[in-house]
């Protein structure tokens, strides 16, 4: 029996392959498209990376997806897009994984940062999700929300609206001259990607310096920090549980980033405080398998079984 455990984000998918007697495998492959159905582009990776793989004994996947929704369908829907010898599916949302990698069964919250945001909270039997409203109505203080308010600043400067930065040097060097610049990003079929790429120059102005992009940085972490209250208050954790981890390469790659979200935590109304993920989401996805019927979050998970007796 292999397993394929798979973390599908936006800005990549994720895929780890092992079977007893056999090497490990990690692959990467471009991130999801949120307009498009998300688990059949789950099925094409894994049924790729299987193929690969060179094995046709039985596999079970498990897979935190992002931007799952019931329009897409369920575990059964993946189950009937791969090849037969996939013959366990278990997934979840992306925000199910990231907190399963990040606190395991302890309560808290967990802010799931990458191209968007996503804020999950458990206590011991509720949980709560926070933001997720993708790009256009909300993913406040993540990768494209970061990005695109850094070339926002670039434009402002340009035009004379704004002091001059040094992220101006930060967007030539990633898309050229700035006159150009708004044309190049909207002809982009990865349009969002792009700009969310975009907050790794605002993070390495920031922290060497530039006072705008501190400012976006720091309002960033405002708004995940009352994000993570709403979802704590949601599901009524108590002053001493108010626990914040993270998941997703924009918080882990930068301390910078960290402390400004350590000290927004901190002047909440109730205080929280930030701690560092046990895991990966990679991890949260194969906790998926084994997950407990007494975990909060295991009704948010579906399953399905070929040729179930």
């Amino acid at each position: 029996m292999g397993q394929a455990i798979v973390d599908a984000g936006q800005s990549g998918i994720r895929v780890y392959l092992s079977k007893a007697g056999r090497t490990d495998v990690s692959l990467e492959f471009p991130g999801v498209r949120a307009h498009d159905n998300v688990l059949l582009q789950v099925a094409r990776v894994v049924a790729e990376s299987i193929g690969n793989f060179g094995s046709h004994d039985d596999w079970t996947v498990a897979a935190g997806i992002t931007g799952l929704t019931a329009i897409h369908g369920g575990a059964n829907t993946l189950l009937l897009a791969l090849p037969t010898s996939v013959t366990r599916v278990v997934i979840g949302h992306d925000s199910a994984t990231s907190y399963l990698g990040a606190l395991g069964n302890a309560p808290g919250a967990v802010l799931a940062v990458g191209t968007g945001v996503v804020v999950t909270a458990c206590a011991a039997a509720t949980t709560a999700r926070v933001d997720g409203w993708g790009h256009l109505f909300g993913d406040a203080g993540g990768g494209f929300w970061i990005g695109s308010r850094g070339l926002t600043a670039v434009l402002e400067a340009e035009d004379g609206r704004a002091l001059s930065t040094s992220l101006t040097a930060a967007a030539i060097a990633r898309f050229g001259a700035i006159d150009t610049l708004p044309s190049i990003v909207y002809e982009n079929p990865d349009r969002v990607a792009a700009v969310a790429a975009f907050c790794i120059d605002v993070v390495a102005c920031a922290e060497h310096g530039d006072s705008l992009a501190d400012g976006i940085l720091t309002e960033g972490a405002r708004q995940l920090a009352r994000s993570a209250q709403a979802a704590l208050e949601a599901v009524g954790l108590a002053e001493d549980s108010r626990v914040v981890s993270w998941s997703g390469n924009l918080i882990q790659g930068s301390n910078y980033v960290r402390r400004l979200i350590r000290t927004e935590l901190a002047s909440l109304p109730v205080a929280a405080s930030l701690v560092a993920p046990v895991g990966t989401p990679l991890d949260g996805a194969r906790a998926l398998i084994n997950l407990p019927a007494t975990h909060p979050l295991y009704g948010e998970v579906t399953r399905a079984y070929r040729n179930e007796k």
